[in-house]
């Protein structure tokens, strides 16, 4: 191919050659913009929840003007006899679900260190089974762990934190004992969990897929059946 012919018809035709070269960056634009996603769905894939997936499932209620106490103690009783079931309890999300306790931490009570943005799971007892998740360090929440919800999430209680999380907040230490604040609300770190996803994946980037706070709470008028 002679590029000389080539080359001299588009410098006498510049418009021309302009729109050329803008549909040409445009389509690589497009290109690399998919290439992006596709990438980003294939890691999304490899995403270790934490949880059992295939012994897991999930069940949503709706019920307005319900007594929540009323309705959990018999769905959970419904539930738990039904044959196979080996555990079943109240929690707020689940990994990839719908968010439901997303909130900034900090390191300090006065709020001025900030900790980065998290996902609380708040679930009632036999949550922590039900999930199975893998404990790997501290012991599991025994029945006084359990505190009764203000709002969304109990005002002061021990919690469970990701591998993840606990290297982000505070790297190479012992994460067990150590404290964090989400305004008025005051946690202690009594065990951690190799992995939790957060629901929704971690929209602050990969890094962030695995700042999850488990937290054990009373099921109530804020914690009802799902």
């Amino acid at each position: 191919m002679h590029m000389a012919p080539i080359l001299s018809a588009l410098r006498r035709h510049r418009l021309a050659t302009l729109l050329i070269a803008l549909e040409i960056a445009l389509a690589c634009a497009v290109l690399c913009n998919a290439c992006f996603l596709i990438a980003n769905r294939l890691g999304q894939m490899h995403i270790q929840s934490g949880v059992d997936e295939a012994s897991l499932a999930q069940i949503k209620l709706d019920c307005d003007d319900c007594n929540e106490v009323d309705l959990n103690a018999r769905v959970l009783s419904a539930l738990g006899r039904i044959p196979g079931v080996q555990s079943v309890s109240v929690i707020n999300a689940v990994p990839f679900g719908e968010h439901a306790g997303t909130a900034g931490i900090h390191l300090d009570a006065a709020n001025r260190k900030p900790g980065g943005v998290v996902d609380f799971y708040v679930g009632g007892p036999g949550s922590f089974k039900a999930l199975g998740l893998d404990l790997v360090a501290g012991d599991m929440p025994k029945a006084d762990d359990y505190r009764a919800l203000n709002d969304f999430a109990p005002a002061d209680a021990p919690v469970w934190i990701t591998r993840a999380l606990a290297a982000h907040l505070w790297p190479g230490e012992d994460p067990l004992g150590h404290e964090f604040w989400m305004d008025r609300y005051h946690y202690r770190v009594a065990g951690m969990v190799a992995h939790l996803a957060r629901p929704g994946g971690g929209e602050g980037g990969p890094a962030t897929r695995e700042w999850s706070v488990f937290v054990p709470g009373v099921p109530g008028k804020h914690l009802g059946m799902l």
